[in-house]
């Protein structure tokens, strides 16, 4: 039967993995919306959506490997969303949120 570190492990990679995939559709929107099908096409928001989805794919993965060995180690449930990766977690998705609000009516704190 899996420890409860393995259950906290498999929530935060769940949450990120989720995050990843709601990333990388924001990116397929912003690419459809402006007929880009390579680079960023010069678009402010598609090439924001690009390295939200890019700098969360580069990071996540680590994160997630750290928390793996955490749980494989035995680490208490409650040392496994640590401050790093709950802060990783909320920066991408308030970066997947600023990726959203973006467009021609966007205003600052108006999403």
């Amino acid at each position: 039967m899996p420890s409860a570190s393995a259950h906290a492990a498999a929530l935060w990679a769940g949450l990120n993995i989720i995050l990843l995939l709601v990333l990388s559709v924001l990116v397929t929107r912003q690419r459809r919306k402006y007929g880009v099908v390579f680079g960023d096409g010069g678009a402010p928001e598609l090439t924001q959506a690009i390295r939200a989805f890019g700098n969360a794919s580069e990071y996540i993965p680590a994160a997630l490997v750290g928390l793996g060995i955490l749980a494989f180690a035995g680490a208490p449930p409650r040392c496994l969303p640590d401050a790093s990766i709950v802060d990783d977690t909320t920066s991408r998705a308030a970066s997947a949120n600023r990726v959203c609000c973006m467009g021609p009516n966007y205003s600052e704190g108006r999403c």
